[in-house]
């Protein structure tokens, strides 16, 4: 019987950039009779059809000659990060990794579900990873565990009610730690200057659960911490976690400097003083004078409408006072944002909140003219990211990772600026 010759069997590889994955592709075989188009592109036996089709393109490596194919789930992902662009090309700082055996396989027949991370019940190291997870509060980050009867399974909370859907079911990838440690970022957390880093275990866990490495610090005089909360020990103390930092060994550009509300002030100093880290601002003020006079003002206006006549003249007397502003302008005059966050190089991102369609939420304590000062003031690099983050609903003092599109905002920024590497395979 006349049969057709053998070919080595297709392959599937992922295509990364410095460590991230963007997308699959399908490696062939050229054969010495192989049939070339006018392009100079491979007429592959088992694509044509889909070629035809249009379901399905050759990209061309020129560094190692190869070719690849790839269909048009995995053609949106490349033309996302790379362009849309007529010719495709593998670009020169890609890195091609063959998938593990299986992989494949399971990624095709799960076109319609969702990922998640299988913990074996078997495993010592189970337990002990839902005991870290739930300690740490699990439940208030856009993670969540699910459990069977041999496993746990962590997945993103947004996919949790697929979990009834028999048309988006669960696959399993079993756990195993990523060996891309040395490519992740480090976000240096500074908290408000009412808080410790004890209260943001969430905030800490959510970073980490998105492959970005996380180093913690209390200001002077809160938690462990001693000494006067100036400005000089304040400023000393982020400083001195910053050297932490780089005594082992991680670059400038690794460092995500982040700052919640007061603890922007601090951040955009660091920023300033060390211009190539990177500067991510919570819900911070452009200078705290402002905010005092907010305050005092808001307090007046309260006690100008209790009907009692003089507490109705003292607020009078607070709200709009020229002498209280004038102290408040002396008093909190140190920090001032937007000029030192205009002074970085880094990759930049705000996160606000404001009010939803219903008009609740915002933030009652930054003035509304702040954060355009912000914006205003992060230099505009082409090669670096300046990204506006909108809490819709939010309050003050909020996590950014609490609403589905802050989240995905502060992610994706993470993911183009390479701060976040998988944090499993």
């Amino acid at each position: 019987f006349d049969t057709e010759p053998m070919r080595p069997p297709i392959k599937h590889y992922g295509l990364e950039i410095e460590g991230k994955f963007i997308c699959r592709l399908v490696k062939i075989a050229i054969e010495e009779d192989e049939i070339f188009d006018e392009n100079g592109l491979p007429l592959h036996p088992k694509i044509i059809e889909g070629i035809a089709e249009g379901n399905v393109k050759i990209i061309p490596d020129e560094k190692t000659g190869q070719y690849y194919v790839i269909d048009q789930s995995n053609l949106k992902k490349f033309q996302q990060e790379f362009g849309n662009k007529d010719e495709l090309e593998i670009p020169e700082n890609a890195t091609i990794k063959e998938l593990p055996q299986g992989m494949e396989e399971l990624e095709m027949q799960n076109e319609n579900g969702f990922p998640g991370i299988k913990f074996d019940k078997s495993s010592s190291m189970c337990q002990e990873a839902v005991e870290i997870f739930n300690g740490m509060g699990i439940d208030n980050t856009q993670w969540c565990v699910h459990e069977t009867e041999n496993a746990f399974i962590l997945f993103p909370r947004k996919d949790q009610e697929k979990l009834t859907d028999a048309a988006h079911p669960l696959y399993e990838i079993p756990v195993s730690a990523s060996s891309k440690g040395e490519t992740r970022g480090t976000a240096l957390l500074t908290m408000d200057q009412s808080a410790i880093y004890e209260q943001h275990y969430d905030e800490i866990l959510t970073f980490i659960m998105e492959g970005v490495d996380v180093m913690v610090y209390n200001n002077p005089s809160k938690g462990l911490s001693t000494g006067r909360a100036d400005r000089e020990n304040i400023n000393a103390s982020i400083e001195a976690t910053y050297q932490y930092l780089k005594g082992k060994g991680i670059s400038d550009e690794k460092i995500l400097a982040k700052g919640l509300c007061f603890g922007g002030a601090p951040t955009a100093w660091l920023g300033r003083k060390h211009p190539d880290i990177n500067i991510m601002l919570d819900q911070t003020p452009a200078n705290f004078y402002d905010v005092a006079v907010k305050r005092m003002n808001t307090y007046g206006k309260g006690l100008s409408e209790v009907d009692i006549s003089f507490l109705r003249w003292l607020g009078r007397l607070i709200k709009d006072n020229f002498i209280i502003s004038g102290l408040a302008r002396a008093i909190f005059h140190g920090y001032n944002v937007p000029s030192d966050i205009s002074r970085n190089n880094g990759h930049k991102l705000l996160n606000i909140n404001v009010q939803d369609e219903k008009g609740e939420g915002g933030d009652d304590l930054v003035p509304e003219h702040h954060p355009m000062a912000i914006i205003d003031a992060m230099r505009d690099n082409p090669k670096k990211l300046v990204k506006l983050s909108l809490n819709a609903g939010g309050i003050h003092g909020i996590g950014w990772w609490s609403s589905a599109e802050s989240n995905e905002a502060v992610l994706q920024f993470l993911k183009k600026s390479a701060l976040a590497q998988s944090l499993f395979h």
